[in-house]
């Protein structure tokens, strides 16, 4: 096919029988020969230029139809799917996402978010992320630990507890009688007591004065 004519690929006005399907095989390479090359000079600053376009007509296809597929060995590394949503070997860029910074993307890490646009971090098996590590991997970095329910603050290279220093306000209804359902390491407190739960349903109380 003549790719330098016009013609040879159709003209604006469809016909019967032509061009649909452009395939180009460079064989074998030992050195860097790009198999399509396009080349414009755009020079008019009051227009909105489109240097390449694929407009298809969706009247019927499966969900995970694609408008670009690129591989290598046959294998996809990067894909737009007909929804406009990008994917990029085990990265997802989805419709409205907004990507500003790096990313350093390592194994058993997953970034996602669930339809309220809270970010949740999961690992390569989607089903649970046990540290977020800020800044780095030793004792001189802080980290978020989740240790079953519980949210920790720790190390990054989990050693021991870190400081957290914070304006806290405590939560939650103080119990009516030292045996109300708590657990250990509770803290409440109302006009006149502090209540610390010390064991499991186990409440003791330190009167509060004015000074």
């Amino acid at each position: 096919m003549d790719l330098a004519s016009p013609s040879a690929i159709g003209s604006t006005t469809p016909n019967t029988g032509a061009f649909t399907t452009l395939s180009a095989n460079n064989g074998t390479l030992t050195s860097s020969s790009p198999a399509f090359t396009l080349a414009q000079t755009w020079n008019s600053a009051g227009v909105v230029f489109t240097a390449l376009r694929a407009n298809v007509t969706d009247t019927a296809s499966a969900s995970g139809s694609l408008l670009l597929d690129l591989q290598t060995g046959g294998t996809s590394r990067a894909k737009i799917d007909k929804s406009g949503n990008l994917t990029a070997l085990s990265f997802t860029c989805t419709q409205n996402s907004t990507l500003d910074g790096i990313i350093t993307r390592q194994a058993a890490f997953y970034g996602g978010s669930d339809s309220n646009g809270t970010l949740i971090f999961q690992n390569s098996n989607f089903n649970n992320f046990n540290m977020l590590k800020l800044g780095g991997t030793s004792s001189s970095f802080p980290s978020l630990k989740r240790s079953s329910a519980i949210l920790q603050v720790r190390l990054a290279d989990d050693s021991g507890y870190t400081t957290l220093d914070a304006q806290i306000r405590l939560q939650g209804t103080a119990p009516a009688t030292a045996g109300a359902t708590g657990t250990a390491g509770d803290v409440r407190y109302n006009a006149d007591y502090i209540y610390v739960c010390t064991s499991a349903n186990t409440w003791k109380r330190v009167a509060i004065a004015t000074w």
